[in-house]
């Protein structure tokens, strides 16, 4: 009976027991190989697919190949079918034929997709295949050698490793010898002498020579040898021929070890350049530690950097210069070492920028049949060297040089013309160039252009105040041969493209728009004039909208040293953001002037354009505050001068931090500097003292005690912050009997106001860790949800300005439970918690979206179809995560893989620019690169639909700008709807109603693009 029943609970256990048991992953790898020269004679591509483990039974996955830039029937044939796994196997191949030519072009690639797994996960989804050309002449191979490093040991088997690079990989096989050879490390004692030949195969990219070592147990200094490299074959050189080999003592006592240390990455750096870390206190140590470093220089208080090893001890402050290297989008690293404890600062070159500014060609009429016909030149922009070029249909020319059809590189400041031969009679014949991500067409035909169409026409339509307004589309018929068309005060598109104002061909079943902006004032017309050969007809414009009688902010400059007896103007401000004449007044003491008119005291009227400048008169007395008011239709700006103190010998100064903007927040424990004071009007040597810090006079070493300084002199301030949270330390600085303060203060307690959980949310995940505290996503999934479903999904950011909260909230809920969509709600390095500037959101906007679309296996959603939504600043994450180029001060490697579907901003803060209006305080949170990191800087014509929601009395970010964005998009021939919040401002979706009714606007939206339904 006994025996029975245990047979009985087998049976029952053992399927459950398989339910629980955890699937396999399966993964493919990417493959290259050279292409070959006949067709006929196919080569054979095999990728393997890998489990994570031994199959336990039967599984199975779908493969299939698809086209990248390699088109299947000509470069390899299509292939598909399933891959099964017999239990015990762990790996199974896919062969793809290859087919080749002897056509000289760029390499090419096709990837394997896996899908419908069976009993599998799904890991590494999709293989690339790279068919290698051989057809194109081999470039030159750069061959290099790093310096390697290793721990003694005592007498087990260990060898120093030296990276061997080709760069690039060459196309057929080269060779390189190598030798070894003593330094203060003598052959035989301490290494084995080591030499040799290395060959790289087609494709290969690196080898590694190793040199084994000969451990012992006596104390002794570290010791080096070098690897060179000599003799290259093939169409190889040697770049770097010779590395250093260090091998590392370790039979020492151990030294001194401090508390752990790190340096703040630099991305996006020109190449070449030289980068300082920020100043690290080094704490923990009960002893002096040797300190030393690799790839780079480093400075203990404020001493000259040097690459010499030293001693540093509890309390010193060191900094870290490292070099960016020289190529384009390459990274390198300065480890600094101080006793048992390390850190490495890393500076990464920005991408090679392949944008340039847009360029086009005027087409020819009346060329002659069957000749050569030539573009003007234009001139190029706005791109680094390297930047690749080809043409299309034609032939181009860079400056004086030959005809080329075949793909090169240009660089800024060259001429480029294209050339196509004309066709017959009433033809048009057409080419197009790319330099880099752009394009130009060039036409050509044998008509004269003016030909008459059909008559056509376009229906006047009402817009939005400057917002682009378009005209329905018209097909043109009734042609006897292309035509001119051109326009006069608009744009026009042809077959959907971009909106231009060039001379352009038209022929018989173009579809032709007209767009124009809308003038700013209500019931004001514009009028655009489109030509189609000898035809003309007109498309008007009307503006028209809600009243809006409150104008941008307008930004007062901040004036605390006015001159007495003085007249204080302020620069001059475009009246915004209105569209009636709507009155202005001042408070007694301020007066204004419209236009470069007269100043006056009394009240007027202005409209939208209308320049404007404040005067204020300042008296006899020194350090007096002068206040007045400028009411501009239904808001109130006031305006603050004060007159300067009495003199002072030194001169006054103010004291600023450089490591932080005013009033931003730093780290606990951070060294946070000032910018430099130079001192004026002495009277000869000045005594210079300071309190809570220490001083460095021009680019000495940084001092405690009293010192003298005399006229130019150049004084900077270097303070610890406390250890603690939320706390302030003033600092001030002495010069004779002038002096100033400045008060920093501390960040709340991260991980204290940082969630790890979300109400409502189905689950969290990291997506950085390299912070104080480990940056998380949270998860909201629909009822039913399943990881093979490839559901829409929906990434929200909130608002709070990129300097507080930017906690992530749980009413983006609503778009799993009511439409099906996966919902992700980042977290955000806002400055209260992580003593941050705005800009690092840009980096973390994308990394979410790469994260979010890397991870699109887990999620169970479709990675191109997710939208990025935004409100107030999180409307900025949103606009940056879109873009196709990295923004500035974005890592190479955050760019996402695919682009967003969809953009949806409300209130979003997406520029820096002047008709913003933001405030001085929220400019300042960009630091240096307020300009650079603008997000509406690169939208380019590939950009994500967006729907925008503003609010027209909006004074914290102003809708103009948007306005301006969204007729950059429509330009571009891209999808951007507008909708305006009539007399609401930058809160107006804490309305519940109005977010009710921006909702049922976003499904519609969402729904037109084809974002929803979620689940298909």
């Amino acid at each position: 009976m006994r025996v029975a029943l245990a047979l009985l609970a087998l049976l029952v256990l053992a399927p459950v027991r398989t339910a629980m048991a955890a699937k396999p992953t399966v993964s493919i790898d990417d493959v290259q190989m050279l292409e070959g020269e006949r067709k006929l004679v196919k080569s054979t591509m095999t990728f393997t697919l890998s489990l994570s483990e031994k199959a336990s039974e039967r599984f199975s996955v779908r493969v299939a190949t698809t086209n990248g830039t390699a088109n299947a029937g000509s470069d390899y044939d299509s292939a598909s079918g399933v891959v099964r796994f017999r239990r015990g196997q762990i790996r199974q191949t896919f062969s793809v034929k290859i087919n080749g030519d002897a056509t000289a072009e760029p390499d090419e690639t096709f990837f394997v997709d896996l899908s419908s797994p069976d009993g599998l996960l799904l890991g590494k989804r999709r293989g690339t295949g790279t068919i290698l050309d051989d057809d194109t002449p081999a470039p030159e191979v750069a061959l290099s050698v790093a310096d390697a490093t290793v721990s003694e040991g005592n007498g087990e088997r260990r060898s120093l490793r030296f990276a061997v690079t080709a760069q690039p990989a060459p196309k057929s096989t080269v060779t390189v010898s190598y030798a070894t050879a003593n330094g203060s490390a003598k052959a035989g004692s301490d290494y084995v002498t080591t030499s040799g030949t290395l060959s790289f195969g087609a494709g290969v990219g690196s080898q590694i020579i190793e040199v084994p070592v000969i451990g012992d147990t006596v104390a002794e200094n570290d010791e080096t040898l070098t690897v060179t490299l000599s003799a290259p074959t093939g169409r190889a050189r040697l770049d770097r021929a010779q590395a250093t080999g260090t091998i590392v003592d370790d039979d020492q006592a151990a030294p001194a070890t401090p508390n752990p240390f790190a340096f703040t990455a630099r991305a996006h750096l020109e190449p070449g350049s030289s980068e300082t870390s920020e100043p690290v206190q080094i704490l923990g140590l009960t002893t002096a530690a040797p300190i030393s470093i690799r790839g780079g220089r480093y400075s203990v208080n404020g001493q000259p950097f040097t690459d010499v090893p030293g001693n540093i001890g509890n309390g010193d402050i060191v900094e870290v210069q490292a070099q960016t290297p020289a190529s384009y989008g390459a990274s390198a690293s300065a480890r600094l070492t101080i006793g048992t404890a390390a850190a490495d600062f890393t500076v990464e070159a920005r991408p090679r920028d392949t944008t340039p500014e847009p360029f086009a060609f005027a087409p020819v009429f009346a060329a002659a049949a069957g000749g050569s016909v030539s573009s003007a030149p234009a001139t190029v922009s706005g791109i680094d060297p390297g930047t690749p070029i080809s043409v299309t249909g034609g032939a181009y020319r860079i400056d004086d040089g030959p005809w080329l059809t075949t793909p090169g590189t240009v660089s800024a400041g060259r001429q480029v013309r294209v050339m196509v031969t004309a066709g017959s009679s009433g033809s048009v014949s057409r080419a197009e160039l790319r330099i880099g991500t752009l394009s130009a067409g060039f036409a050509a035909t044998t008509a004269d252009g003016n030909a008459t169409p059909r008559a056509f026409s376009f229906a006047a339509a009402p817009g939005f105040p400057l917002l682009l307004a378009e005209s329905a589309t018209v097909t043109v018929a009734g042609l006897a041969a292309p035509a001119r068309v051109r326009v006069g005060n608009g744009r026009y598109s042809i077959n959907g493209g971009a909106y231009t104002t060039l001379d352009g061909v038209v022929v018989n079943g173009d579809r032709l728009r007209v767009a124009l902006i809308a003038a700013p004032n209500l019931d004001d017309r514009q009028d655009a004039t489109l030509t189609l050969g000898s035809y003309a007809t007109r498309f008007s414009v009307t503006t028209s909208a809600p009243e809006d009688r409150a104008s941008d902010a307008i930004q007062l400059p901040s004036i605390s040293t006015a001159a007495i007896n003085s007249a204080v103007i302020t620069p001059p401000m475009t009246i915004r953001g209105i569209n009636v004449a709507v009155p202005i007044s001042v408070s007694s003491g301020l007066r204004y002037s419209l236009n470069d008119g007269p100043f006056t005291g009394a009240a007027g009227m202005v409209r939208w354009g209308d320049s404007l400048r404040l005067r204020i008169d300042t008296g006899p007395d020194y350090g007096r505050r002068y206040t007045g008011d400028v009411t501009i239709g239904n808001g109130t700006t006031s305006w603050q001068v004060r007159s300067q103190l009495s003199p002072a010998r030194p001169a006054r100064f103010t004291l600023s931090p450089a490591s932080i903007y005013t009033n931003g927040l730093v780290l606990p424990g951070s060294v946070q500097t000032t910018e430099p004071v130079t001192v004026s009007d002495a009277d000869g040597p000045q005594t210079v003292s300071a309190s809570n810090a220490q001083y460095r006079i021009n680019d000495g070493p940084y001092r405690s005690g009293a010192g003298t300084v005399r006229n130019g002199d150049r004084i900077t301030l270097r303070a610890v912050m406390p250890s603690t949270y939320s706390a302030d330390q003033v600092i001030s600085l002495s010069i004779g009997s002038t002096s100033a303060s400045l008060t920093l203060s501390t960040t709340i307690d991260a991980v204290a106001n940082t969630p790890t959980t979300l109400s409502g949310a189905s689950e969290s995940h990291v997506v950085r860790s390299d912070g104080i505290v480990p940056l998380r996503a949270f998860v909201f999934k629909p009822d039913g949800w399943r990881t093979s479903d490839r559901r829409a999904a929906y990434i929200d950011w909130s608002g709070g300005g990129w300097a507080r909260s930017g906690v992530p909230m749980s009413r983006s809920k609503f778009w799993a439970d009511q439409y099906g969509m996966v919902v992700i709600a980042p977290d955000q390095r806002v400055n209260d918690r992580f003593g941050t500037y705005a800009y690092v959101h840009a980096d973390d906007a994308r990394r979410v979206l790469k994260w979010v679309q890397d991870h699109a296996g887990e999620l169970g959603i479709d990675p191109a179809r997710v939208v990025v939504t935004g409100t107030s600043s999180g409307g900025g994450n949103a606009t940056w995560a879109a873009l196709l180029d990295p923004p500035a001060t974005t890592a190479i490697g955050s760019s996402p893989p695919v682009r967003a579907a969809a953009v949806v901003l409300r209130s979003g803060v997406t520029s820096t620019a002047d008709d913003a209006a933001l405030g001085r305080s929220q400019l300042a949170r960009f630091g240096r690169f307020v300009d650079a990191i603008s997000p509406d800087r690169d939208i380019d014509a590939g950009i994500a639909p967006f729907l925008l929601f503003h609010g027209d009395a909006d004074v914290v970010f102003a809708q103009t700008a948007n306005l301006r964005l969204c007729s950059q998009i429509r330009t571009r021939g891209r999808i951007c709807d507008f909708h305006n919040q009539a007399g609401l401002g930058h809160d107006w979706a804490n309305d519940s109603t109005k977010l009710a009714e921006s909702r049922s606007i976003e499904v519609d939206f969402l729904n037109r693009i084809g974002v929803l339904p979620s689940l298909r």
